[in-house]
């Protein structure tokens, strides 16, 4: 039974963790770096001590396995054809030049076959959960730069779990792998993704519909269900890793697969904190100059040579230089799955802890670096821009469906939730409008809904000269990027003719500054939330509550909405 001592430590890490935090959230930096820094700092006097490291170990591993159930739940096969050939294309050619490249640079530095071999798996993979955290933070999470980079680290995710699969499954003989063995793994594999498969069409959909109608059973359910399907492959000598994911995959179909990811972020996100500490941690074991300098050279691999395969490849296939630089920032560290492979492969012999420390050490230093980089790759971009030009190999043929005099028109910028909305509005006052949307999505819906739309960065210079801002009378833009606002306002305090402009501002201290930079309106989501909340709390809007009539009318928009946007 576990001592006070115990707890205290927890508390005095987590405690350290949240201090960090605040001060790295003050300075607006990721919060992922003030986790890797506690374990680095607490690391040697605290989390290794051998009396505590079994304890800590468990928290990573639960973390780890939380993380790899979510990527399971929300992994949609479909997504894939969503984003279309070019995306799964650029994964594709990534993976086999970054995989190549890495290769040979582990060669060079002097590490043999079987090692370089890993270094290259460990640094061919970028983290899901860093991107799509920093991602949705910033809101960029539907952007044209954000699907393509979901689908890249989807990619990768499947081609990870296969090495995952087949490490799982081999046994050393102090010759090379037992390919025996490793055949009755995958197929004692395969009868259990069968019968997962099973399940989830035949008996998970009815048994979680029931449970459903409580939300405590249907958590406690689904942490039931991951903790026997994790035991289950472990039976069978498949890592709790693999377990985690295919408990998630089981689970990715079924309705309550949103209420279900809602109930388990709480406790994923509390495990994945202690999961980047521990890793932190991992700094300070067999520390030496040789693991830094080798660390270093990948480090500079990944963060260099890795987005500028990423951004060659989208630019050969005709994407702009920003959406090529964008996904290109967002790949640009190791990821977790990276570390599971090795920790594998050292647990089976075919490396050595020095080649995970490499791996690790770098994994730190890219984490930090990309994550910095994430956060301010508007800022980034804006700096070398011109120097980009290069990227755009191919022609460029802006995307556009334009049926009206662009001319004392109206140009929205962005038509997703608060952006549709307006839009909605706009049409019922027949004004000539101009939507101008990166989001695949909406531009598919503005087709059928037959709007006038460029699809596009209002930022990149062909677009802008497209929607003829100059002409218009009014530009609305829904961004929550304060970078990209800045520059919306600039350009048009640079026009002869100046439009009215609104702009929209996540916090209120960027409204003041909008205004400060000559915005006629600033729309601030949550302010504007709570003056219709208290709209609606008015006798005679009340009562039409009460009948029914809003709640009706509200959710047949929702349903007709989400019915377009999924078509």
């Amino acid at each position: 039974m576990p001592d006070a001592n115990v707890f205290l430590i927890i508390g005095a890490v987590i405690a350290l963790s949240a201090f960090l935090g605040a001060w790295f959230n003050f300075l607006r930096l990721p919060l992922i770096l003030a986790y890797i820094i506690t374990g680095i700092l607490v690391g040697p006097l605290l989390i290794n001590e051998p009396s505590h490291q079994e304890i800590f170990k468990l928290m990573q591993e639960l973390g780890l396995s939380f993380l790899l159930f979510l990527v399971g739940l929300e992994i949609k096969i479909d997504d894939l054809k969503q984003f279309g050939k070019e995306s799964i294309k650029t994964a594709v050619i990534q993976i086999a030049v970054t995989f190549g490249l890495a290769f040979l640079l582990s060669n060079i530095v002097g590490l043999d076959w079987v090692a370089s071999f890993y270094i290259a798996v460990g640094l061919t993979f970028s983290s899901t959960v860093i991107v799509v955290k920093l991602l949705t933070e910033k809101r960029d999470f539907d952007s044209l730069h954000g699907k393509i980079s979901i689908t890249v680290l989807l990619v990768q995710d499947l081609v990870a779990i296969g090495f995952l699969v087949i490490l799982s499954g081999i046994n050393v003989d102090g010759k090379g792998f037992n390919i025996a063995s490793l055949l009755i793994t995958l197929f004692v594999g395969a009868v259990l993704v069968a019968l997962i498969y099973f399940l989830q069409r035949k008996l998970l959909p009815y048994l979680f519909e029931r449970l459903a109608r409580n939300l405590e059973l249907l958590f406690l359910s689904s942490i039931a269900w991951l903790f026997l399907v994790v035991a289950a492959f472990a039976s069978v000598n498949f890592s709790i890793e693999i377990g985690a994911f295919m408990a998630g995959i089981g689970l990715a179909a079924l309705q309550q697969e949103h209420q279900i990811a809602a109930r388990i972020h709480p406790l994923r996100d509390f495990f994945v904190v202690l999961f980047f500490i521990v890793l932190g941690s991992e700094i300070a074991l067999d520390f030496n100059f040789v693991i830094l300098g080798q660390a270093l050279v990948f480090s500079l691999f990944v963060l260099l040579v890795k987005p500028l395969i990423v951004m060659v490849t989208l630019g050969r296939l005709g994407f702009r230089r920003r959406t090529a630089f964008m996904v290109g920032l967002s790949l640009a560290q190791v990821s977790e799955f990276s570390l599971v492979v090795l920790f594998l492969a050292l647990r089976n012999g075919q490396v050595d802890r020095e080649v995970v420390n490499v791996v690790t050490l770098t994994a730190l230093i890219t984490i930090a670096v990309s994550s910095y980089g994430l956060f301010f790759a508007t800022k980034i971009y804006r700096r070398i821009e011109k120097h980009l030009k290069v990227l755009e190999i191919r022609d460029i043929k802006i995307e556009k469906q334009i049926s009206n005099t662009l001319e004392d028109h109206i140009v929205l910028i962005g038509s997703d939730r608060l952006g549709l909305e307006i839009l909605k509005q706009l049409q019922k006052q027949n004004q000539n409008i101009l939507v101008v949307d990166f989001n695949p999505s909406i531009v598919k819906l503005l087709k059928e809904m037959q709007i006038d739309y460029l699809f596009g960065d209002i930022t990149d210079p062909d677009i802008w000269e497209e929607a003829r801002i100059e002409k218009a009378s009014l530009v609305i833009s829904t961004v929550f990027d304060p970078n990209d606002t800045e520059e919306i306002l600039a350009n048009i305090f640079k026009l002869t003719k100046k439009p009215t402009v609104f702009v929209t501002a996540a916090e209120r201290d960027w409204a003041v500054k909008f205004y400060n930079a000559g915005a006629d309106y600033v729309i601030v989501p949550r302010i504007l939330s709570g003056h219709q909340v208290a709209h609606l709390l008015t006798p005679a809007r009340l009562d039409e509550i009460r009948e029914g009539h809003i709640r009706k009318d509200h959710l047949d928009e929702l349903r007709e909405t989400m019915k377009k946007l999924a078509l």
